[in-house]
C-alpha cells in the first residue's frame, strides 16, 4: 500500500473488522487501507471467586479460553493502636483481615 494510506492510518487509525481465531480470545484484523495486520487478546472474564472460605485468594477464569487470573482481596477491620500510649511522636497501628486473620501494621505520626 502507499505512503498516503499509511499516513492516513497513523492519523485516523486502522479500519476493518476484528475476527476471533478458533473461538478463542485472540482477535486479528487486516486494515482495509494500509494492509497492516493487528492482533489483540480480549478475554471474557467471569466473576472473581474466593478459592476457600478462610482465605483471601480469589480467582476468575476466561469463559472462552479458560485462562486464570488471581488476586488477593482482604476484608480489613478498623485500625487499632498497639502498645502503651507513651506520648511519643510515632505510634503503631494494626488492622486484621476478618476473613483470613492476617495483620498489617503501620506507623502513625502524631500531629501536636
Amino acid at each position: 500500500m502507499g505512503r498516503l494510506a499509511r499516513t492516513s492510518c497513523r492519523v485516523l487509525g486502522h479500519t476493518g473488522a476484528w475476527t476471533c481465531l478458533g473461538g478463542g480470545c485472540l482477535r486479528v484484523r487486516t486494515c482495509r487501507r494500509c494492509g497492516e495486520v493487528e492482533q489483540e487478546q480480549e478475554h471474557a472474564w467471569g466473576e472473581f471467586e474466593y478459592l476457600t472460605a478462610d482465605r483471601c485468594e480469589q480467582e476468575r477464569r476466561c469463559r472462552r479460553c479458560g485462562r486464570a487470573e488471581a488476586r488477593v482481596l482482604h476484608r480489613w477491620g478498623p485500625w487499632q493502636y498497639v502498645g502503651p500510649d507513651s506520648f511519643l511522636l510515632k505510634l503503631q497501628q494494626v488492622h486484621t483481615c476478618r476473613r483470613c486473620g492476617v495483620q498489617e501494621q503501620t506507623d502513625f505520626e502524631r500531629a501536636f
